[in-house]
């Protein structure tokens, strides 16, 4: 992917919590393509008490899968006024096609459901966890037969990416014969226990697992872009000028790694909600 930056030839790569590629449109005003601003997911953590704790993330499909990628701080905050923070719930916000809100995509789940079949994985020596959302089905209609449902299996209630579902995780197959043959569609199918819902009929933007990259590949030196729901700038209501519902980006540079951690150490503005999203490093070639 390259476009034109003050007349460079420069290409995005997302680094941070996981590193990966957006292709986008080419843009000569913007450091990035358009459409890499609706990859931040804002994440909100309910407790028990009411409490709410506020992060960001993305999107990630792999061999089919659909990831949300975060900090694992996001997914299990630390104790708030001195109390134990017990997550129950959690809420995803993402944007599909253009940041209105009527292209807003929520996506909201209880603890006690993930934790129940496994769809939350936290790393033992790094912040970085993962969640499980939904998998990808698809399905061969029937020639003369347009919109065919998909055949239905025990336990397993397809469903359109943009309304509720409740899979127990079980795929759901197209009828054996003839189906390469016949048009096919692919959607979203959420595992048990998520609503889904949007403002209108959207897809979620996902990245893919082989535009990550890899921490041998990160150059010292080369810009960054932080992406992220900074809600603590937002909340300050004296200067109402952020939107709590957009993502905010900050600029920084790669200020070196740690070998032996494995780690990579940004030098960028960043404030309590980035935790967890994603960051752009910026390539220039040809130098």
């Amino acid at each position: 992917m390259k476009y034109s930056l003050y007349d460079l030839s420069r290409r995005s790569v997302l680094i941070g919590t996981a590193s990966l590629l957006v292709n986008g449109t080419a843009n000569a005003r913007r450091a990035i393509p358009d459409d890499n601003l609706l990859y931040p997911v804002l994440i909100t953590v309910e407790s028990q008490t009411g409490a709410q704790s506020f992060g960001s993330g993305f999107y990630l499909s792999k061999d089919g899968i659909t990831y949300l990628v975060t900090a694992k701080h996001v997914l299990i905050p630390p104790p708030f006024n001195g109390q134990p923070f017990i997550p129950i719930t959690l809420k995803c916000m993402s944007y599909s096609s253009r940041i209105v809100q009527e292209d807003r995509i929520y996506d909201t789940a209880a603890y006690t459901n993930l934790n129940a079949q496994g769809l939350i994985k936290l790393s033992p020596d790094r912040d970085v966890a993962v969640v499980k959302l939904a998998y990808t089905v698809t399905t061969a209609q029937p020639t003369g037969e347009p919109n065919a449902a998909p055949t239905e299996q025990p336990g397993v209630n397809p469903q359109p990416t943009q309304q509720p579902s409740g899979p127990t995780g079980q795929a759901v197959h197209p009828p054996a014969n003839d189906s390469a043959a016949r048009p096919q569609s692919t959607y979203l199918q959420f595992y048990e226990g998520f609503i889904v819902s949007s403002e209108k009929s959207a897809n979620m933007r996902t990245a893919t697992v082989d535009l990550i990259k890899r921490y041998a590949d990160v150059l010292v030196g080369n810009d960054t872009i932080v992406y992220g729901y900074p809600r603590s700038l937002a909340l300050d209501v004296s200067t109402a000028q952020l939107d709590l519902l957009q993502p905010l980006l900050r600029r920084g540079l790669i200020a070196g790694v740690n070998d032996k951690n494995k780690t990579i150490i940004l030098d960028s503005a960043s404030y309590r909600g980035n935790s967890g999203g994603p960051v752009i490093e910026i390539e220039q070639d040809n130098l």
